[in-house]
C-alpha cells in the first residue's frame, strides 16, 4: 500500500501521515548530535549555540511551569535524548534510572548567556566524544 497512514495529530493540530517510505526517507542524525530541551531557565541563545543538534525550549514545546518529574515523562514520551538546565536540585529530586534520559547541568554562578557561552563548547565536545550519560555536570 503506497498511501500514506494517519498516525496522529501535531501539536498544531495538523494530521500526521506516515508510510513506509517516510519512515525510510527520515534524515537520519549523527551519533554527534542529539534532541534536547532547554529548560525554562536556560537563556533562548543557547540554542543556536548548541546546533546542529535538534534543540528545543520547554517553552516551544508547551511545557513551561511543568514540575521537574512531569518535564522528564513528557520528554521521554516526544523522544528526547537529553535535558540541558540550570537546576543544580535536580541532581537530588529525581531518580533518572526510571527515566533512561541523560541530563546535563550546566554549573556557573549565573544563567545569563555570556556566563554559560564557555560551558556550551565544553557540552559540544561531550556530545561529541559520547560522554553524555546519565547525569552530567558541566563546570
Amino acid at each position: 500500500n503506497s498511501y500514506p497512514t494517519f498516525r496522529g495529530f501535531q501539536r498544531n493540530k495538523q494530521p500526521v501521515y506516515w508510510s513506509w517510505w517516510a519512515l525510510y526517507s527520515q534524515p537520519k542524525r549523527s551519533r554527534s548530535c542529539m534532541k534536547l530541551p532547554l529548560d525554562e531557565n536556560l537563556p533562548k541563545r543557547i540554542k543556536a549555540e548548541l546546533l546542529p543538534n535538534d534543540v528545543w525550549t520547554v517553552q516551544k514545546m508547551g511545557w513551561r511551569g511543568k514540575t521537574n518529574g512531569e518535564l522528564l515523562r513528557l520528554m521521554k514520551f516526544e523522544g528526547f535524548e537529553a535535558l540541558m538546565t540550570f537546576d543544580k536540585n535536580l541532581v537530588y529530586q529525581q531518580n533518572f534510572a526510571q527515566y533512561d534520559l541523560h541530563v546535563i547541568v550546566l554549573d556557573a554562578p549565573d544563567n545569563t548567556f555570556l556566563t554559560l557561552k564557555p560551558l556550551i563548547a565544553k557540552v559540544m565536545d561531550a556530545i561529541a566524544n559520547s560522554e553524555i550519560n546519565g547525569l552530567v555536570v558541566i563546570r
